[in-house]
């Protein structure tokens, strides 16, 4: 009988000592486990990877808006100030930015008017290089994408495999090298669906699109449906009035005109021209 008894007392001993190693493995779990509403706390935009850009490289790519150490800024920030207003007038969230030819500078404004808008306070801008057949966005940046932006625009992967952050409420997203066939591309259902993706995922306040030359191919052409506006950049010394007439019928057939910028000029006070 008190071999029983020790017996029965040694299973409770042992009983007791699994139950407190097993509370103690949950507990060790549990910390592990984010507290719950943590998770919650995070969103799209916290999950995309940042850049770090050298403030001597924009400079000498003319990106001004960034560092605001060049008084040009200002004129940028003049045209943000129309950009924002005409877009809450009339709920566009889309603006795409072309030009007649190349060597307008497009690329330059698209990036230098993102930076500017990125500046306002509770504002969140996405940057897109959809000028895939020749990409030049983060060559002006001095970084490089993450994944190459075609592939999403194709239905491949999430958002945050292909976007970066250049600050807290500015992302991008482009490609380094060329790519074929963009016009199908552009125009195809899978773009429609990628921008639908970002624009209800990421949900910015403004989406900047710099496109390609409109009298170079026909992929603005393609990508108009994407766009709720345009602008157009012209330049001084490279843009005929011929070429400008026939873009804005071009694009006032198909979207929305935001304006015409004309780039490469002088104006008092700056040193780097600019009207709209």
């Amino acid at each position: 009988m008190e071999r029983i008894r020790a017996a029965i007392e040694k299973a409770r001993e042992e009983r007791a000592d699994l139950g407190r190693d097993g509370a103690v493995a949950q507990q060790s779990v549990q910390s592990q486990i984010p507290a719950q509403g943590q998770m919650l706390d995070r969103e799209p935009w916290d999950f995309m990877e940042s850049i770090d850009l050298d403030p001597k490289l924009l400079t000498s790519n003319r990106i001004v808006s960034q560092q605001q150490n060049d008084p040009a800024f200002l004129a940028y920030d003049m045209l943000r100030t129309r950009v924002v207003s005409a877009s809450r007038t009339n709920s566009w969230n889309v603006i795409g930015i072309t030009s007649p030819t190349a060597k307008c500078g497009k690329t330059v404004t698209a990036i230098n008017l993102s930076f500017s808008l990125a500046r306002q306070r509770d504002m969140r801008v996405l940057l897109l290089d959809a000028d895939l057949r020749r990409p030049m966005v983060f060559s002006y940046l001095g970084a490089e994408p993450k994944a190459p932006l075609d592939r999403f625009l194709s239905g491949q992967g999430r958002f945050e495999d292909y976007l970066v952050k250049a600050s807290d409420s500015l992302a991008i997203g482009g490609c380094i090298s060329s790519v074929k066939n963009t016009a199908e591309l552009l125009g195809g259902n899978s773009t429609g669906e990628a921008m639908e993706i970002l624009k209800t995922e990421l949900k910015p306040d403004l989406i900047i699109v710099d496109l390609p030359p409109m009298l170079v191919t026909d992929d603005v052409m393609a990508f108009l449906p994407q766009v709720d506006a345009c602008l157009l950049v012209s330049a001084i010394n490279e843009s005929k009035i011929s070429e400008i007439d026939e873009c804005e019928r071009e694009l006032s057939d198909r979207s929305n005109v935001m304006g015409v910028v004309i780039n490469k000029g002088r104006n008092a006070g700056t040193n780097y021209g600019y009207s709209y």
